[in-house]
């Protein structure tokens, strides 16, 4: 459904009172409520059957993982896995549990991009639905003021939004892609880590999904390395190999120390080596701009794989 630019809306944009900084925890009754109103469009499948299936399939999975018979202790015994999930959304303490549930939803949802008007969404293309439902949910936490958005069936943190958007989400564009499907699953994987506050493991993700990135470019080009090479050296091949543009020299070298500095030695200082007697703590601010300059060093990397790509002469 669209979401109406209410005149409540825009009465609190002029008086300043819609919030300006991210928050992540406290979710509301009302984005609980519209939480749920999204949920049941996104897998408002009509065969009951397959309803049933799909919601059933996600409260088994969350009993499993949290250890209870029942997601809800006051629930009526007679109550179907729909009511369950939904009075689960509603009244759950835990914000995490609450992102577990809405993204196991739209990871189920994302199976039905294809299936199309068979399968009973309100529209033909089901594709378009299921983003129109995305969309909706983003713009609930944003108006919310919640860090979170849905992409590629996961729930993401948003730190920063300018970075989300000129880094994150076009880095996700790209990984998307086939080819790259190793290092999309690092990606996600690093920032699965910093939403559970595993800063540790999404700095070894980060460095993963990078180091994969500079691998698969290297095996579309046809240029020889050792699988086993760190990221500095895997760098030093697309630089022998002229990858990045002649011009500029002080920048790219810049660049290139950036890239061979930054996101690799974070890693190996802070999560990488053992942490002798004393246990080391990393900050969620460096996590953070770890997981952005990752983010921003895979566009940089896929774009010119893919712009050079496309100007190479034919052989």
């Amino acid at each position: 459904m669209p979401v109406i630019d209410l005149y409540s809306k825009r009465r609190k944009r002029e008086l300043g009172l819609e919030p300006d900084v991210y928050t992540y925890d406290d979710f509301n009754a009302n984005l609980r409520a519209q939480i749920c109103y999204v949920i049941g469009d996104v897998l408002g499948i009509q065969d009951r059957n397959e309803q049933e299936r799909n919601f059933g399939g996600i409260c088994e999975l969350l009993r499993r993982e949290y250890g209870v018979q029942r997601l809800v202790r006051d629930l009526y015994d007679r109550s179907s896995v729909v009511e369950e999930l939904v009075e689960f959304i509603k009244v759950e303490k835990d914000v995490d549990r609450v992102l577990d549930a809405v993204e196991l939803c739209f990871a189920i949802s994302e199976n039905y991009r294809e299936k199309a008007y068979a399968y009973g969404y309100p529209r033909e293309d089901s594709g378009s639905w299921i983003d129109a439902c995305i969309s909706e949910i983003n713009t609930r936490f944003k108006e919310h003021g919640k860090g979170y958005e849905v992409s590629g069936g996961m729930v993401l943190r948003i730190d920063s939004e300018f970075l989300h958007a000129e880094a994150v989400k076009p880095a996700i564009s790209f990984l998307n892609q086939s080819e790259y499907a190793g290092p999309r699953d690092e990606f996600f994987g690093a920032y699965e880590h910093y939403r559970h506050g595993n800063l540790k493991e999404a700095l070894n993700d980060a460095l993963k999904a990078f180091e994969s990135t500079i691998k698969v470019v290297l095996e579309l080009r046809g240029w020889e390395y050792d699988r086993t090479s760190p990221a500095k050296k895997l760098l030093a091949v697309l630089l022998a190999n002229n990858f990045l543009p002649s011009y500029h020299q002080n920048h790219l070298n810049a660049l290139s120390t950036l890239l061979e500095s930054s996101v690799p030695t974070i890693r190996n200082k802070e999560g990488g080596h053992g942490q002798g007697s004393e246990v080391s703590e990393v900050e969620p601010e460096i996590a953070a701009y770890v997981l952005h300059m990752t983010a921003s060093a895979i566009v940089m990397l896929c774009s010119l794989e893919k712009k050079t790509a496309q100007t190479a002469p034919d052989e």
